[in-house]
């Protein structure tokens, strides 16, 4: 049986206790949500925190969990808490000694959100961004980044933030794009290092154009879940990323492949399921819940796309995991 490592598992939300926008619809069913996906073979995750209290709470989880790991960040469209905080110094400080647990394996989710922008204001956005890129290099551990419509300016702020050393851009390329003219001169800033530690774009619903971005100006690994799977557009962005590059997740409780997405057809497992969270019985998924076990179906796509046996998405994806994060799962 294939190993799955989920990089993108928000159990920290309630509705895997059956609570749903704070009413109980069941009982609560964690534990058998576990064990269904260590019966499909996953093996390992990334429980991801998107405030302070969310990632204590990830931490929690994932101490529990066989495999199990989690992230330290801010999302960007929940910064405004470190505002609302008045302590933003103070703020971070409790990030940083958060981090500094051996079970935590990622700064983030951090990054840019310009489609939700009635959250948190750009500025805001990107002032709280660059601080979780001191984060990243002061704990030596990579990125989980969120992008929607901000690809460009994500890019942007990590050139400006690279380690020289790690810069792939040719001096062609960076006069082509206007944007990087403005920096191609800034390489040896005192912020010039923040990202050693690599990262992941996890999420990724972009362009041909924006993942061809990552891949040629960035190491970062990309990352494929059923939002990634929506449209015809999408099943070939996704064939277009490397196995080498890929990473895969289910982005719990969101993000489950839909009926309705282009990739649907090439899904071969499926899961006993009950339409409505009320309607809910032991030994069924709910429909609109998506759960660490779908990871099967992500790699069951992709494979398709690939035409690659699913073993080869699996171990590759597998093997990235370990890698960028530095995991002891062998």
């Amino acid at each position: 049986m294939s190993k799955y490592f989920d990089i993108g598992a928000n159990l920290t939300d309630h509705v895997f206790t059956g609570i749903y926008r704070g009413n109980r619809k069941h009982e609560d069913d964690f534990e058998r949500i576990i064990k269904r996906a260590s019966d499909v073979g996953v093996s390992g995750y990334l429980v991801t925190g998107g405030t302070y209290h969310d990632s204590e709470d990830a931490l929690k989880i994932a101490e529990k969990l066989p495999g199990g790991f989690s992230t330290v960040g801010v999302h960007p469209t929940r910064c405004n808490e470190i505002e609302v905080s008045g302590f933003p110094d103070i703020y971070f400080n409790m990030l940083a000694d958060l981090s500094k647990n051996d079970r935590v394996k990622a700064i983030g989710e951090c990054g840019l959100d310009y489609d939700r922008l009635q959250f948190c204001d750009k500025e805001m956005q990107k002032k709280y961004f660059e601080r979780q890129l001191s984060l990243s290099k002061e704990s030596g551990k990579p990125l989980f980044l969120h992008m929607r419509a901000a690809c460009e300016v994500l890019i942007y702020i990590l050139f400006t933030n690279r380690d020289i050393e790690f810069l792939r851009l040719t001096i062609e390329n960076a006069r082509s794009e206007r944007i990087f003219e403005i920096q191609i001169f800034d390489l040896n800033s005192s912020n010039s290092d923040k990202i050693k530690a690599g990262g992941v774009v996890h999420s990724f619903d972009g362009t041909e154009a924006e993942r061809d971005r990552i891949l040629n100006e960035t190491d970062f690994y990309i990352g494929i879940n059923g939002c990634s799977l929506k449209t015809e557009e999408n099943l070939k962005v996704v064939k277009g990323i490397p196995l080498e590059r890929l990473m895969i997740e289910t982005d719990c409780p969101w993000c489950e492949v839909k009926a309705s997405h282009a990739g649907h057809k090439l899904v071969k497992t499926t899961f006993p399921t009950k339409n409505a969270p009320k309607k809910w019985v032991e030994g069924h998924t709910v429909k609109g819940r998506s759960e660490p076990c779908h990871i099967v179906q992500i790699v069951e796509i992709i494979a398709a796309l690939k035409e690659v046996k699913t073993v080869e998405v699996a171990d590759a994806a597998w093997r990235n995991s370990l890698r960028l994060f530095k995991l002891d799962l062998e």
